[in-house]
């Protein structure tokens, strides 16, 4: 494996555990990771995420921050965890409960999960 798309490559998929979030009892195998990795990426360019541009993604234990990254990371996008309350990015990828916190410029869309 020498690639992120290596990791999520299609080859890659099978039921061996990928990624765990016990604290919010997830668990992903590979077939799963790959699938919502793949999903992601095309939600976040439906949403106008290209290469180069900056997503940020809230700092979270949750599997949906590292898809997020994952996703940008396919993209050739920025992924900024844990970005400041004023971020200038395309995107901005949090907890339902945190995303409203973020100080947007008007071209930014906000992206919530978990609720």
């Amino acid at each position: 494996m020498e690639t992120l798309v290596d990791l999520v490559a299609r080859s890659r998929r099978s039921d061996a555990p990928a990624l765990r979030a016990p604290a919010h009892d997830q668990f992903y195998d590979y077939q799963r990771l790959c699938t919502e990795t793949w999903k992601t990426a095309n939600f976040l360019h439906a949403r106008g995420v290209r290469a180069r541009s900056t997503v940020g993604v809230g700092d979270d234990a949750r599997a949906q921050s590292v898809l997020a990254v994952l996703g940008s990371a396919l993209l050739g996008a920025k992924a900024y965890v844990d970005p400041p309350r004023t971020v200038d990015a395309r995107v901005v990828v949090a907890h339902a409960d945190d995303v409203d916190g973020y100080d947007l410029d008007a071209g930014t869309q906000r992206i919530a999960y978990g609720g």
